[in-house]
């Protein structure tokens, strides 16, 4: 799928009522970006939480700083 070294950012993509995590917009070093969903969605998460380890404690998915 794609390397958690590879991605620059995350933009986490929430919908419904409530609102649910649904989808994710991972922005690349190499300066492309892509949206996961659906099936692909699980396995993104997974390597994004690799990438960006959540704080410990209850919450929503971190922020995480860009570095330039």
């Amino acid at each position: 799928m794609f390397d958690p070294n590879d991605v620059r950012a995350v933009h986490y993509i929430f919908t419904g009522k409530p609102e649910q995590l649904t989808a994710l917009k991972v922005f690349f070093k190499d300066g492309t970006a892509r949206v996961y969903e659906g099936s692909e969605f699980t396995d993104a998460l997974a390597i994004v939480k690799l990438a960006f380890p959540p704080r410990p404690g209850p919450g929503g998915p971190s922020d995480q700083p860009l570095k330039h």
